[in-house]
């Protein structure tokens, strides 16, 4: 599911595979919030080696099944910012 083999046997995906830096730049956040949010699984990536890839297809359904408004926390001292 998701590949076929191309010319010479070689695997084809039926999407492209992004880096974390596209991954971030497309959802316009930082990369180490892309990678937050996929240890809390609320975001398909996958590790390969030791740098993360991430479907654009995944992307687009995490953006669509997001909150209209995000709220966001500053810390102790801060209140909550709608």
């Amino acid at each position: 599911m998701g590949t076929a083999l191309g010319p010479a046997g070689r695997i084809k995906l039926k999407q492209p595979l992004l880096t974390l830096k596209q991954a971030a730049a497309f959802l316009r956040l930082h990369p180490r919030t892309v990678v937050g949010y996929v240890e809390r699984g609320e975001l398909n990536g996958r590790l390969v080696g030791r740098r993360w890839r991430f479907r654009q297809g995944d992307l687009e359904r995490f953006f669509d099944q997001a909150p209209a408004q995000w709220d966001f926390y500053q810390g102790p001292d801060e209140e909550r910012l709608l």
